[in-house]
């Protein structure tokens, strides 16, 4: 009985962990994309990232702010804004 009861709280488990999407698979937030600039990460690698993801924001003039302060040059911001 017990062995039944874990055996399927493991498949439900498992099931609900291939259902979901990949973080590589969801697009970028805002804070996605702020953490990255923090975090050092180089314009050639955001863009790539901009590309195979997307963004889940539409870009305004106080956001393209927002990045340029936290590091994006502007290759990074037009890409945001495709």
């Amino acid at each position: 009985m017990v062995k039944k009861i874990v055996a399927s709280i493991v498949l439900v488990v498992a099931l609900l962990v291939a259902v979901r999407p990949s973080a590589a698979e969801t697009p970028l937030s805002q804070d996605d994309v702020v953490l990255l600039l923090i975090g050092g990460a180089s314009s050639d690698k955001l863009l790539g990232l901009i590309e195979q993801r997307g963004v889940d924001f539409q870009m305004t003039p106080e956001l393209a702010e927002k990045f340029r302060n936290a590091g994006a040059d502007e290759m990074v911001i037009k890409a945001l804004e495709k």
